[in-house]
């Protein structure tokens, strides 16, 4: 799983910690969340993250703060 493996190292580009899911009906959700010394606003991390996304040519959707506890969930599609 080549997306796997690419996602991983886009994420491990940001100052985030992340949860990547199984692949279920074609699809890893990602759980990110901010470390806590990061000061900048969520909405800079997310457009870095979907900015390597798109570069990476990898179709997703993303939601800001979709619980308590995290901060961004995204879902992207795999083959």
């Amino acid at each position: 799983m080549e997306e796997r493996k690419l996602i991983t190292e886009i994420l491990n580009t940001e100052d985030v910690s992340y949860t990547i899911s199984e692949p279920h009906d074609n699809k890893i959700t990602l759980m990110v969340n901010q470390l806590k010394n990061d000061k900048r606003p969520l909405t800079v991390v997310e457009k870095e993250i979907v900015h390597e996304l798109e570069r990476a040519e990898l179709t997703y959707n993303e939601k800001l703060n979709p619980d308590d506890q995290t901060a961004m969930q995204i879902d992207i599609d795999v083959k």
